[in-house]
């Protein structure tokens, strides 16, 4: 099943299949998202998003308040549900 994944502040909607890593999946799809370790370690792929995700391993920059606030690490996290990007 596919979802989309809006972005709010670019006004680009993309469509990934569920369970596809968010970072890998619009890399293929044409979209940079920039990065760095790809690995969840140094935080330069963070995103605010609305919606859920499935986190692929341990979160290793963020802190439980921010996950709290909607910020996921794209590189380890799958899509799960329609997902609007905020910043």
């Amino acid at each position: 099943m596919k979802h989309k994944i809006d972005f709010v502040t670019s006004n680009e909607t993309f469509e990934l299949e569920e369970g596809t890593y968010i970072l890998e999946g619009l890399q293929k799809l044409g979209m940079g998202l920039p990065f760095d370790c790809g690995s969840g370690y140094c935080g330069s792929c963070l995103a605010l998003v609305q919606g859920s995700v499935e986190w692929a391993s341990e979160t290793h920059c963020l802190t439980q308040d921010e996950i709290d606030q909607g910020y996921i690490l794209p590189c380890i996290c799958k899509m799960k549900e329609p997902l609007k990007v905020l910043d």
